[in-house]
């Protein structure tokens, strides 16, 4: 009886030991057209692709407080905010697959690869048309692991995510001032 319990608890502990990861951002400009200045006119907002970002959501709504943009639903100017999910494909995925299983085999002492890729696209409108759009690949690569768990606190993968999508909004507006 003793043996079932150890071994519960072992399987326990790697399954745990794999929910601790952390994360480290890549950023780049895919796209940027237009350079129209909206200067400080008000704006509507349109949010698409935040259903399950509600939080970095709040943080965007806050940042362009900070950026002085005045915000008016009843606005001429739309500024819309897209955030897509995108698929991630890795170069191997049979490689990618060696790594979860030596992951759960090691006891999570071999870390885990995955990466989330989004892109974040700003984009401002009028009546005659789009006059200036950003657009930003967001990709976040995370580990997981025991061995990890140390720099947890540090590069937990929401707050890096968060970090990453503040710096895309502020990256992407700036051309637009």
């Amino acid at each position: 009886m003793p043996n079932s319990t150890n071994r519960i608890i072992l399987i326990v502990i790697c399954i745990f030991s794999c929910y601790q990861c952390i994360a480290f951002q890549d950023r780049k400009l895919i796209d940027q057209e237009g350079g129209h200045k909206f200067g400080k006119n008000a704006v509507s907002i349109h949010w698409l692709g935040f259903h399950k970002y509600l939080e970095e959501q709040n943080l965007i709504e806050k940042q362009l407080q900070t950026q002085e943009i005045r915000i008016d639903k009843k606005s001429s100017i739309v500024m819309e905010i897209i955030l897509e999910e995108k698929k991630v494909i890795y170069p191997s995925s049979s490689l990618h697959g060696l790594n979860f299983l030596a992951t759960v085999f090691s006891g999570s002492l071999i870390p885990y690869y995955t990466k989330t890729n989004h892109n974040l696209i700003i984009r401002f409108r009028n009546e005659s048309g789009v006059f200036y759009q950003s657009v930003q690949e967001l990709t976040l690569h995370q580990w997981r692991g025991i061995l990890l768990i140390p720099a947890t606190p540090f590069f937990w993968p929401s707050t890096v995510f968060q970090k990453n999508i503040s710096q895309a909004l502020e990256e992407g507006l700036k051309a637009n001032e």
